[in-house]
């Protein structure tokens, strides 16, 4: 039996919650990209383009990634 996520009806509904963007986000990383997760412990650029090409497959807009991690990664851990 194949996994396949519940059909949406209005999909961009997600966005109009902050918690409910959080939420899918750690849905998928779960489900769809568990190997993800391991990476994500780490800190550092070298984590961030792995988790970009982990995820998107490829390294488009890394530096604005980049950038914003180490932006979170100050309010959140510091």
């Amino acid at each position: 039996m194949k996994k396949r996520p519940a059909p949406i009806d209005d999909p961009q509904k997600i966005t109009i919650d902050d918690y409910n963007c959080i939420d899918a986000g750690g849905f998928y990383l779960a489900f769809e990209r568990p190997k993800s997760l391991k990476i994500m412990g780490q800190r550092g650029s070298e984590a961030v383009r792995l988790i970009t090409l982990a995820i998107n497959g490829g390294d488009i807009g890394l530096p604005d990634r980049k950038k914003h991690t180490e932006r979170i990664e100050k309010i959140l851990l510091e």
